[in-house]
């Protein structure tokens, strides 16, 4: 398991709703993806609409420079995954399962990554 901090945010003293993302998925989520981008970091919130528990992953600073802020999540039995960049938010898409989810955050954090490379050879 990484090395890396994760931020617990806990404003209610209740349980999660039953079909919530559960801490441990959130930690696995994020140990699967950490190595992509070392620099940034994950908390794991209460939603506040009401939804469970979230996990927040974060460019460096929350600059929309470094890339989107991607937040996963479940509802009902699927997996939602959401991204927070440029005042925008978006629907990335629902999976089955989170390893479906972890593939998907996977893939936009390599593009995330190859687009700063290509960024940083350019200037």
């Amino acid at each position: 398991m990484s090395n890396r901090v994760i931020r617990l945010q806990n404003s209610r003293r209740s349980p999660p709703a039953p079909d919530s993302i559960s801490r441990e998925e959130c930690l696995a989520a994020w140990d699967a993806v950490s190595d992509l981008v070392p620099d940034w970091s994950a908390e794991i919130q209460e939603d506040p609409i009401g939804r469970g528990l979230c996990l927040y992953i974060i460019p460096p600073d929350a600059e929309d420079e470094a890339g989107p802020m991607l937040i996963l999540y479940k509802m009902g039995s699927m997996f939602a995954l959401d991204q927070f960049r440029w005042d925008r938010y978006d629907d990335l898409g629902e999976f089955a399962g989170i390893e479906y989810a972890v593939r998907a955050i996977q893939t936009v954090l390599r593009g995330t990554v190859a687009i700063r490379e290509l960024h940083h050879t350019v200037h």
